[in-house]
C-alpha cells in the first residue's frame, strides 16, 4: 500500500464509526480526488453540501470540480453558497479564495448572495 491508500483506509475505518462526520467525509473526498476518483470525490462533496450546509470547506473544491467539467452554472452556484457560508462564519481566507474564483468567472459582486 502507498501513503494515500493508507490514508483512505484509515479514513474509511473512521467513517464506519462516524458516517456523518463532515470533516472525515471531506478528508475522504480530498484523498479520492488525489487518486483520480473524481466522480466519487464529487459525490461525497455534494453530499456534504446538502447535508451540512454550514461546512464551508466543501464548496470551493466542489465548485472547482464543476468548473473543470464545464459545469459553469453549478460551479457558480457552489462558489456563491460557499461565499455566503464563509462570510457568515467570518472565514476571510476562504471568502477571498472564493471571491477570486468568482472574479475569474466574471460573476463576482460585493453584494451578499
Amino acid at each position: 500500500m502507498n501513503v494515500i491508500e493508507d490514508k483512505i483506509e484509515f479514513i474509511d475505518e473512521m467513517l464506519t464509526k462516524n458516517p456523518k462526520d463532515s470533516y472525515l467525509r471531506y478528508a475522504m473526498a480530498q484523498e479520492l480526488l488525489l487518486t483520480g476518483k473524481e466522480a466519487e470525490g464529487m459525490k461525497m462533496l455534494e453530499g456534504i453540501t446538502k447535508e451540512d450546509r454550514e461546512f464551508v470547506y466543501a464548496y470551493y473544491p466542489l465548485a472547482k470540480l464543476y468548473a473543470s467539467k464545464g459545469k459553469r452554472a453549478k460551479a457558480i452556484k457552489s462558489y456563491q453558497r460557499g461565499l455566503i457560508m464563509a462570510r457568515k462564519q467570518k472565514m476571510v481566507e476562504i471568502e477571498g479564495r472564493i471571491a477570486e474564483a468568482l472574479m475569474i468567472l466574471d460573476v463576482y459582486t460585493h453584494a451578499p448572495y
